[in-house]
């Protein structure tokens, strides 16, 4: 009985204490999000990159997330949109960044669904085989080359991955995909199209051609070393190859 009795005063003193913490804790309303992750990447893509596209959409105090909005123009801290919004920078909320093709490169925040026309990346699962020897014969035609890229190195490293035709004929990528070095196969079935590679890369506008002595970039790509970046290419006399590079270190 004595240690019943000792068990109740011990619940009910815990109650008390209980009490008077909850007495004397403020509870405050949902913090509004006041920072933008990466926002020297974000900035370095509005000013540097014109052809990608940067979308935002706010939060109200209640937690919603508004309409999704396109950035046109940063001033300093100042944000101004498509629809002549004008935003505070550190008040951006959920964030994308969208190559013209419509491929989402970067997300920041509460994103789904992401706006009309944009979709986060997506391949073709194909099971293609590459030898070392086929990329000795294309690398004579393609040359596949890693920098540093102007884009700021916060969190997700990027690099610049650059094809230089250096053939006498045009070349057309038509797929290209990442491999582990020594395996002969995409890594997890990963392979991206022509249409990807010419939104990504800069081709101009209708033209699919790599044109003799031209170089194409992507200064946003991405995959950590050690990787071997492998592209399919054909020519308009009917040759059909890869080329690739490894990878072994960030530039």
């Amino acid at each position: 009985m004595k240690m019943y009795s000792l068990i109740v005063l011990f619940i009910a003193g815990l109650g008390v204490i209980i009490t008077v913490i909850l007495m004397n804790t403020h509870f405050s309303e949902p913090t509004w999000p006041t920072s933008v992750e990466h926002d020297d990447r974000l900035r370095a893509y509005l000013q540097q990159f014109p052809e990608y596209r940067v979308m935002l959409r706010m939060p109200d105090r209640r937690g919603d997330a508004s309409a999704w909005m396109e950035v046109v123009r940063v001033d300093g801290d100042i944000l101004t949109t498509r629809e002549s919004v004008s935003i505070a920078w550190p008040e951006a909320g959920s964030v994308l960044i969208v190559y013209p093709n419509g491929d989402i490169l970067y997300a920041h925040g509460d994103c789904f669904p992401p706006p009309d026309g944009c979709r986060f990346l997506t391949y073709d699962e194909t099971n293609i085989r590459v030898t070392y020897p086929q990329l000795d014969e294309g690398n004579a035609y393609l040359r596949v080359t890693y920098n540093r890229t102007p884009i700021p190195q916060k969190g997700q490293q990027l690099y610049s991955t650059t094809l230089t035709n250096i053939s006498a004929e045009p070349i057309r990528v038509v797929r290209f995909c990442p491999m582990e070095p020594g395996r002969d196969a995409c890594v997890g079935g990963m392979v991206y199209t022509a249409e990807q590679f010419h939104a990504w890369y800069g081709m101009a506008e209708g033209q699919p051609w790599v044109e003799p002595g031209q170089s194409v970039s992507d200064d946003s790509n991405f995959g950590d070393p050690p990787i071997l970046w492998a592209y399919f290419f054909e020519t308009p006399s009917g040759k059909k190859m890869v080329a690739g590079n490894q990878l072994k270190r960030f530039p």
